[in-house]
């Protein structure tokens, strides 16, 4: 699979976010969207 550098993936374990039995979860961020209210320098793709 080949990353896609328009976004960035937060995944998270079961029980971090929710009961085990849910699974893991993933959050989907637009690097437009990370890039805009972080810190200048941050080491953003």
């Amino acid at each position: 699979m080949k990353p896609c550098l328009a976004a960035i993936t937060v995944s998270f374990d079961p029980y971090a976010v929710g009961a085990h039995a849910e699974g893991s979860y993933s959050c989907f961020f637009t690097t437009r969207g990370v890039k805009e209210p972080a810190l200048p320098g941050a080491p953003l793709p």
